[in-house]
């Protein structure tokens, strides 16, 4: 609850600062600009996904496991990390600049948008290297820092993001995701080089020592290859059988009903990724720290998404600007996927505490195929609606499978007052969604 309170609050604020450029934003370049902005950060994510390595979780692990007794291991870990990092970023630079023709051809079926593509490469290589230096300071259970980094990053975000689309509109939105990835960069770098000094001696048995942590991050790169290739397929998606004013409502969605519930989800797993995986082979110990983290994620989550339910109509309007009213349907059953999303989440991780690798790229391939299987369907039948009605039946799919399989796999179950927590939401906000669609 310590770290619920802390990233939970300061995440709050981040979700209102974000709200308020989300609406600066959508005022000053509209549905379409929004569309292409949410096109290109789809294709960074997918991008740096490829090319990271993984280490922005795989790092924490290794880092974890050193003690603040062991100041030289720590030490070196956090070397091997950075040696890594910069490898990372070097490669994810050079793809992106060999890539961008191919990805151009793929996303767009009008005009040559290569230049475009080419100037996202700084963007792909300082989110290695931002992510390699997230990992240092999570391994390191820097928390306070961790989320000063994360406050200070949508603070900058909106400094740097008003005057440039004021001023330049839809043309500034290639430069504002390099600005903003420097600016990123550097504030991770101030704190974490405070605590951890920059040293590369003897850099080539770092990266010897580091190909462990490669390996494991193997599985990473391909789950998060999966994930931001299912969001980057999506916008291709409606942007080939609709158009760019599709792909701005789909964004507005999705980022009011997964986006901003997300980031409090992930905030809060700061302190969870670290403390399971200490856990990890207790078996009870295990239990009650997932049943723990499920119980806390729902008492937080069903007050949120329940006002969120209500007051989305206003919301969007406020936030975005009228043009984007078409979003709310799709938005309010999206919220709903992301209550069960709060449960699966936490048991999610006993695969990475446990360093499955190969199992979960298999977890994350299947959730890939599902979303894609899913939404496509959604969208045939009934538009944005149909795609939030997907999103619902994608995380069904996935409870079953997850706890099915864990329950097979570690013999875990929920707690009794876990499932008690899920029942009684659901059937809540199942009724406010009801008496607000």
């Amino acid at each position: 609850m310590k770290y619920v309170g802390l990233f939970g609050g300061l995440q709050g604020l981040n979700i209102l600062m974000g709200l308020v450029r989300s609406k600066i934003t959508a005022v000053l370049i509209g549905p379409m600009g929004v569309g292409f902005s949410s096109l290109m950060n789809t294709v960074v994510g997918f991008l740096s996904n490829m090319t990271n390595f993984g280490i922005s979780f795989s790092a924490v692990k290794g880092i974890s496991e050193y003690g603040e007794n062991d100041k030289e291991g720590r030490d070196r870990a956090i070397a091997v990390v950075r040696t890594w990092s910069l490898i990372a970023a070097a490669l994810g630079f050079c793809v992106t600049i060999i890539g961008a023709p191919l990805i151009n051809q793929f996303t767009f079926s009008w005009g040559n948008h290569t230049l475009h593509y080419l100037m996202l490469a700084p963007v792909v290589a300082l989110a290695a290297l931002t992510g390699g230096e997230t990992a240092i300071l999570k391994g390191t259970r820097r928390m306070r820092s961790l989320a000063l980094v994360q406050f200070f990053i949508v603070l900058l975000s909106i400094i740097i993001t008003i005057p440039i689309y004021y001023y330049w509109g839809v043309r500034g939105i290639v430069p504002v995701l390099n600005i903003c990835a420097m600016a990123a960069f550097l504030v991770t770098i101030h704190y974490s080089f405070r605590y951890y000094p920059f040293r590369l001696k003897g850099i080539r048995n770092y990266v010897k020592e580091g190909v462990p942590m490669v390996r494991l991050g193997l599985a990473f790169i391909v789950a998060g290859v999966v994930g931001s290739g299912v969001e980057v397929y999506i916008r291709v998606f409606l942007n080939m059988l609709g158009d760019l004013d599709t792909v701005g409502l789909y964004y507005a969605a999705f980022t009011m009903a997964i986006t901003y519930p997300s980031t409090l989800l992930n905030s809060l797993e700061n302190d969870y990724f670290s403390r399971l995986s200490a856990v990890c082979n207790q078996k009870d110990e295990m239990r009650n720290t997932v049943n723990a983290q499920i119980e806390v994620l729902l008492m937080v989550m069903v007050p949120v998404i329940a006002v969120m339910l209500i007051a989305l109509p206003i919301f969007v309007p406020l936030l975005f600007s009228s043009k984007f009213n078409g979003a709310i349907p799709m938005a309010q059953i999206t919220l709903l996927a992301m209550f069960i999303r709060t449960v699966i989440l936490p048991a999610e991780y006993i695969i990475l505490a446990k360093g499955k690798a190969k199992m979960y790229c298999c977890t994350e391939a299947l959730w890939g195929v599902l979303t894609i299987a899913f939404l496509t369907i959604g969208y045939s039948y009934n538009g944005l609606l149909g795609m939030g009605f997907g999103w619902v039946a994608e995380y069904v799919a996935e409870l079953v499978i997850v706890f099915g399989y864990f329950y097979y796999k570690w013999d875990y179950l929920p707690s009794k007052k876990a499932v008690a927590f899920f029942i009684s939401g659901a059937v809540l906000l199942t009724g406010i969604y009801l008496l607000c669609a």
